[in-house]
């Protein structure tokens, strides 16, 4: 018997069908007769370059042995499966049973990211806070700049209403003369 390592990168939207597969993939193995030594549901991970459109495939490997002639049994559950972005099917000289070096990096990658993540949370929260307490603070002195200049207009129209009274009044009043004086005559 041969041992082989079966990776292939399903559709990201199908994740449920990719899931599927593989458990079809297990089943076919075992009623073959083979072995698995590992089988790893690797998830989502970035694509090097776009295949079909995507960016970003569901990952999954297994560690079979099994006869030659009846991995195309196997391998066959793979032809005409639109989902399936990209299929590796390797001869490997002995059997791997340890966490692969893909889930390992994907594992660490996504602890890191998760750290990364609450950490730009919580600098960009403190910032908003700053932001927002110095937004307050110029908010409160636009009113209070507001309201001294207000003031300062109400007193400029009073003064203003003033005089224009006081011009009133001798306008009105050189007006009563000549219409006195119109009558005199």
């Amino acid at each position: 018997m041969n041992h082989y390592e079966i990776i292939y990168i399903f559709n990201p939207d199908e994740k449920e069908l990719g899931k599927s597969l593989f458990d079809k993939i297990l089943e076919t193995t075992k009623s073959i007769k083979g072995q698995i030594h590992r089988s790893e549901e690797i998830g989502s991970r970035r694509l090097a370059y776009p295949i079909k459109d995507f960016y970003r495939g569901e990952y999954f490997l297994i560690n079979l042995e099994c006869n030659s002639s009846e991995l195309a049994s196997i391998t066959d559950l793979f032809k005409f499966n639109e989902n399936i972005l990209r299929t590796s099917v390797l001869k490997k000289k002995q059997a791997e049973i340890g966490k692969s070096a893909l889930m390992e990096q994907t594992k660490d990658s996504s602890y890191e990211k998760d750290s990364k993540d609450e950490g730009l949370v919580k600098k960009v929260s403190n910032e908003a806070k700053e932001v927002l307490s110095k937004a307050e603070e110029v908010v409160e002195d636009a009113i209070e700049e507001v309201k001294e200049a207000a003031e300062k207009v109400e007193e400029v129209v009073e003064e203003v209403v003033e005089e224009a009274k006081e011009k009133a009044k001798g306008v009105f009043a050189k007006v009563k003369n000549v219409f006195k004086s119109d009558k005199k005559k």
